[in-house]
């Protein structure tokens, strides 16, 4: 009975209550620290995501605002190169490939046929259309069409067919179910007119959305071909060319991104300018679209493979 009396007097004497006792407030006083660590981590975590978020809608409305302010440049020159009534003698030569879009066509080829203050020269290229696309074209009474028969073998091979027969200082492009904005002849050969060094020239383009989302205006500016070998983001209907310039054919191998695969090899030698005029109305509700086709997954294959070569040897 006298050890545990003991014990305890040895405990008091030695201190070891208040040593337990200091201990545990010096825990818990450890404890509360690291808590509020934690939370202030967790604070600057949450701070942190704010500011990204915040750089993030900074981000988005400098987009937007460069966005609204190329929209508006686009529709000032655009309205500006409509009203000029300044007559350029230039000829521009127009291809236009079809097959089986004969209720479209009209429609395509009126917008090219009205463009104002140049000489149009409107090559149609029926591609083996099995429908009324022959009696279409044959009902349309203009000098200014020329009417030549494909082989039915793609838009590579009618595109080049029609580029053989032009006659023009420049060639431009259209499609049968894209309809080409008023003016846009006119600004390309002007700009080309006077600017000499330049080979070719690309507009901006109204798109109508794929499914539920808005109407777009495709314009990338300035030009940059590094931004252009690893993507196509010019569209064919808005582009225009000084007739001669070198590569200017398509591959007729290829079923589907054959712009992207010639404009690779034009942009290699030869200037391409972009100009903030509207050239086209481009339409996705069209059916059998080259763009959708089940074999386009093997073409862009191999142009992507082309233009990761020509990256790799810069």
């Amino acid at each position: 009975m006298a050890f545990p009396s003991l014990r305890r007097a040895v405990t008091r004497r030695l201190g070891i209550d208040a040593l337990r006792a200091d201990h545990a407030t010096q825990a818990a006083a450890l404890a509360a620290h690291q808590a509020a660590l934690d939370q202030h981590a967790a604070d600057l975590v949450a701070l942190h995501q704010q500011i990204e978020r915040a750089h993030e809608q900074i981000a988005a409305l400098r987009d937007e605002h460069r966005a609204a302010a190329l929209a508006q440049t686009v529709i000032w020159a655009t309205l500006w190169n409509a009203g000029d009534p300044m007559q350029l003698s230039t000829t521009v030569s127009v291809v236009l490939p079809t097959r089986n879009r004969a209720d479209l066509l009209p429609r395509a080829v009126q917008s090219v046929l009205r463009q104002a203050n140049v000489q149009v020269e409107l090559i149609v290229v029926d591609d083996g259309s099995t429908d009324h696309t022959a009696a279409v074209l044959a009902g349309i009474d203009d000098r200014r069409l020329v009417v030549l028969q494909g082989g039915g073998t793609g838009a590579a091979a009618a595109r080049n067919l029609a580029i053989g027969r032009a006659t023009g200082e420049v060639i431009a492009f259209a499609d049968d179910d894209n309809i080409m904005a008023p003016g846009w002849l006119a600004a390309a050969a002007g700009h080309l007119r006077t600017h000499e060094s330049t080979a070719a020239v690309y507009g901006a383009q109204i798109r109508e959305p794929e499914d539920d989302g808005d109407i777009t205006l495709l314009y990338r500016v300035p030009f940059s071909r590094d931004d252009m070998l690893l993507g196509p983001f010019i569209d064919l209907g808005a582009t225009a060319f000084r007739a001669g310039t070198g590569e200017l054919h398509f591959d007729e191998s290829l079923t589907a991104l054959i712009d992207w695969d010639m404009l690779i090899r034009v942009t290699a030698q030869s200037r391409l300018d972009a100009i903030p005029v509207l050239a086209s109305l481009y339409t996705t509700s069209a059916p059998n679209r080259i763009s959708t086709r089940p074999d386009k997954a093997d073409a862009l294959q191999t142009v992507q493979a082309r233009a990761a070569a020509e990256r790799a040897a810069r």
